[in-house]
């Protein structure tokens, strides 16, 4: 079966094409996908150089085969960088333009036909290998369990993409072999390299959406202000916290916390000051908790810490550190120092209790730190029992009769 080489040509250029558009439409404007816009430049440059080289074929373009070799490696190089920034590193941009010059420069010294197109497209070939390599070396590295799937796809696409140009490079070099000039062996380069061109960026865009979703479910659990757990991760934490303790028997206790007064200091200062006092406090509350306390802010100047495997009286000491080191130094800020002070509830689980009556007994405690002047620790007491209204004085016959038992 014969297969027609600038048709061949058009048709990978016209894939390129497509797969640059849906990468740019999809992930390039969404800045919660860095290196995105390298892949769409990735993508557009190979793009450009497979229309180069259909306008080589097909009306003689002068520098087509400069400007394909140049694109397809500065292509290359930019899936790289675009893969090593989404995976945190800094993307080395100056490669970018460092591998299209080295593509012009082998395209214009070794422009010859014989050993000159043998050295070329052995370097090239090499040149591209390099950078297969490195993309799947790069995917083979640590990252997220719910990510894998999508390394695992495009370390696939990159290990094919390497392993066409090795064979341009032993059918160029071995003798007997295929050989790397030939039109049939270059219409099967286009269709690999279009085929897992498209599972490349369907790795990329299936790796984009994973870290996407994870980073929407981690913000739906955590407060945008100071990056502590919310109310909803917070009292998930507490029902597994409580079954856990009705499993074991091991105790825990959760602290409210309050900012006094911060209706004054948000009135008077403005609502960016605040902002960065309740910041602070997070911070400051951070300092003091231990590695396996859960910190959280439960609703505008409110904040909690669950407290595992602790006792009321461990967590009493916790929560008078947390006083402490809130209320000791004042806060330094942009338009000058503010004494901030906070008022704390303590509480700890109690048997035939659901979890949050846990809360509820902490936040009761709470409104009694406040009432007695803020700046201070209350744990939760019981109610006192309310006394009769009827004395013991009281011996009067209405009395009398109410107290005797009923009589037949």
């Amino acid at each position: 079966m014969q297969f027609h080489e600038p048709t061949m040509a058009i048709m990978a250029a016209a894939i390129h094409t497509a797969l640059a558009l849906v990468l740019t439409l999809t992930i390039r404007r969404r800045s919660e996908v860095p290196g995105g816009d390298l892949w769409c430049l990735g993508m557009s440059l190979v793009a450009t150089g497979l229309i180069a080289l259909v306008g080589l074929m097909w009306i003689g373009l002068p520098g087509g085969r400069a400007v394909f070799n140049a694109g397809v490696l500065a292509g290359f190089v930019a899936f790289l960088e675009g893969v090593r920034r989404f995976d945190g590193a800094e993307a080395r941009l100056w490669l970018v333009p460092l591998a299209a010059l080295a593509g012009l420069v082998i395209s214009f010294g070794f422009a010859g036909e014989g050993m000159q197109a043998t050295i070329r497209v052995t370097l090239m070939s090499g040149l591209l290998v390099l950078a297969s390599g490195a993309i799947a070396l790069r995917v083979l590295g640590p990252g997220a369990v719910e990510e894998q799937s999508a390394r695992v796809v495009i370390l696939l696409a990159a290990t094919g993409l390497g392993g066409i140009f090795c064979t341009r490079i032993a059918a160029n070099l071995l003798p007997g072999g295929l050989n790397a000039n030939d039109a049939t062996t270059r219409v099967l380069c286009y269709a690999g390299v279009s085929v897992l061109s498209i599972v490349f960026s369907f790795g990329c865009l299936l790796w984009a959406n994973i870290r996407v979703s994870s980073q929407l479910a981690r913000l739906a659990r955590i407060d945008d202000l100071t990056g502590l757990a919310n109310r909803l991760s917070l009292t998930e934490l507490l029902a597994r916290q409580h079954a856990r303790w009705l499993r074991s028997g091991r105790p825990y206790s959760v602290v409210m916390i309050n900012v006094d007064r911060f209706g004054d200091i948000d009135a008077g200062f403005g609502a960016a000051t605040g902002d960065r006092v309740l910041l602070e406090v997070a911070k400051r509350i951070i300092g003091v908790a231990r590695a396996d306390d859960v910190c959280g802010r439960f609703g505008g100047d409110e904040f909690c810490i669950l407290l595992p495997d602790t006792n009321v009286g461990e967590a009493h000491v916790l929560a008078e550190r947390v006083r402490q080191a809130i209320g000791e130094e004042p806060f330094v800020l942009a338009d000058g120092a503010i004494a901030v002070s906070v008022s704390i509830g303590v509480a700890d689980c109690m048997v035939g209790e659901r979890s949050h009556a846990v809360l509820r007994r902490a936040d009761l405690a709470l409104v009694s730190a406040r009432q007695a002047g803020g700046n201070r620790v209350e744990g939760w007491q019981p109610p006192a029992e309310v006394p009769s209204p009827i004395s013991e004085d009281d011996t009067g016959p209405l009395t009398s009769f109410l107290r005797s038992p009923l009589r037949a």
